[in-house]
């Protein structure tokens, strides 16, 4: 089932540090990064972080008239270095108002990626912060978009947006004038279309998101959004499949 299998089992554990016993199976797994060790040994197992999961539906009209300031963030996305590298982001992103019309709701999805003590401990440096944040908050944002694809199969005539910039390919062929390698997974990222995700965040999911200047925040914040129509009872199984 595509749920976020590993994030479910660390919430089960109601603690960022378990101790595993393994009976008569001594075997040993190490794995070495540059950003620290974490043991497998059958003994003990670190985790690294937690998640929680928050949804709210509101209609699409709404979501566009008071959340959407394209005007806005055209600046900030023309500094970034994504500009015109990816083809889920600025220039060239559909727009919106035509984009999202065939469908009546949205549902926004936010997770809440928060990182253990013994992690944020380990983002001594940028390098280390930004290997750390990939490991973690990346492994989640890709969890979460297998996860919408799947909806979309499950449900026919829905769209998902993501949290965040493609990142299905390690290197995007846009730069080199070429066509996307994979089209039919492509989503546009949320922060492509104008909207204040941080406005969005605070007022419809109750979540204030975090930045730090240093390492790790205590949580970083995945936003996408699930669109469709006419099916009153869908933000159910969204729910379920996220939870």
């Amino acid at each position: 089932r595509p749920v976020l299998c590993q994030e479910i089992y660390q919430q089960k554990q109601q603690s960022t540090k378990k101790t595993t016993r393994v009976g008569c199976f001594r075997q040993t797994f190490r794995l070495y990064s540059r950003i620290g060790r974490m043991l497998y040994s059958g003994w003990e197992v670190q985790i690294m972080y937690t998640t929680q999961v928050e949804t709210a539906t509101l209609p699409v009209s709404r979501w566009l008239s008071e959340y959407r300031f394209p005007a806005r963030f055209r600046d900030a996305c023309k500094a970034c270095p994504d500009y015109g590298r990816v083809w889920s982001c600025p220039p060239g992103v559909p727009e919106a108002e035509a984009f999202f019309s065939p469908f009546s709701d949205v549902t926004l999805i936010a997770v809440r990626v928060i990182y253990s003590e013994e992690t944020r401990r380990a983002a001594a440096s940028p390098e280390e912060t930004e290997q750390l944040r990939k490991r973690c908050y990346g492994t989640v944002k890709k969890q979460l978009l297998a996860t919408q694809l799947a909806l979309e199969k499950q449900f026919p005539g829905t769209l998902s947006i993501a949290a965040g910039r493609c990142e299905q390919c390690e290197r995007c062929t846009r730069p080199e004038g070429a066509p996307c390698r994979m089209p039919d997974r492509l989503r546009y990222s949320f922060s492509a279309f104008g909207f204040d995700l941080g406005k969005l965040a605070l007022e419809q999911l109750s979540i204030r998101l975090l930045w730090s200047p240093e390492g790790l925040p205590e949580y970083d914040t995945a936003m996408a959004a699930f669109l469709w129509s006419g099916k009153p009872a869908l933000p159910l199984p969204i729910c379920a499949a996220l939870s």
